[in-house]
């Protein structure tokens, strides 16, 4: 009966421990699983401010974005027109009515001659050396000057080849009872020539000729000024 009652106290004190290691177990199980929850939810936190922040920005930024492109489209049509008339206006030619232009190229001598009463004028030129300085040659055809959008062309200005602006076209005048002569356009590109005129450097007035198949820079023609 002693040795009995002797192991008792033993297989107690064995159970008793086995019992304080499941219950530190299960205690380590559940601060595990609280810690993870509390991980994962910090984190969840964490991220959904950040990826709504973004989203806000983009927007805004898009929203800005679109907001400043309708301005600058609404705004485009009047702010582009103005800059355009007033580029055009800057480099268009105006002609002093009532006088007559002069000058030459390698090949040929022009005279213009512009009237007090009329709008249109006069262009005409003979071979070079043989021409005479009233516009009145052998060649001959009426134009009338408008402005034009500003373009740019590039030109053989007396050897120098360069790229200028225009914005003075001259055009057959229609309702004028005279018909240039048919071979006013042959030295140049035929009925596909466009005569542009503008201001160089040197105060110049210049003719500026499609070249024959409208290939390389225009052929020019320097004119002067002379009281008609």
């Amino acid at each position: 009966m002693n040795r009995n009652q002797d192991n008792l106290p033993k297989k107690t004190s064995t159970l008793t421990k086995l019992i304080i290691i499941l219950v530190v177990i299960i205690i380590g199980l559940i601060s595990y699983i609280e810690a993870t929850k509390i991980m994962n939810s910090s984190s969840s936190s964490n991220d959904g401010p950040s990826n709504s922040i973004r989203v806000v920005n983009t927007s805004s930024s898009m929203a800005e974005s679109s907001s400043t492109e309708n301005r600058s489209t609404m705004s485009d049509p009047t702010s582009v027109s103005t800059s355009s008339s007033k580029e055009s206006e800057s480099y268009a030619v105006t002609f002093p009515k009532g006088s007559v232009f002069t000058g030459e190229n390698d090949l040929y001598g022009f005279a213009v001659t512009t009237y007090a009463n009329r709008e249109n004028m006069t262009m005409s030129y003979s071979p070079k050396g043989n021409y005479a300085p009233d516009a009145h040659m052998s060649v001959a055809a009426s134009f009338t000057p408008i402005t034009i959008p500003t373009t740019t062309i590039q030109v053989n200005e007396s050897g120098t080849v360069k790229d200028v602006k225009v914005a003075t076209e001259l055009k057959l005048s229609l309702a004028d009872s005279s018909k240039p002569s048919l071979e006013f356009f042959t030295p140049f590109n035929g009925n596909d020539t466009k005569i542009y005129a503008y201001m160089n450097n040197s105060g110049q007035t210049v003719f500026a000729f499609t070249p024959p198949g409208n290939n390389g820079p225009y052929t020019t023609v320097p004119m002067n000024e002379k009281p008609y």
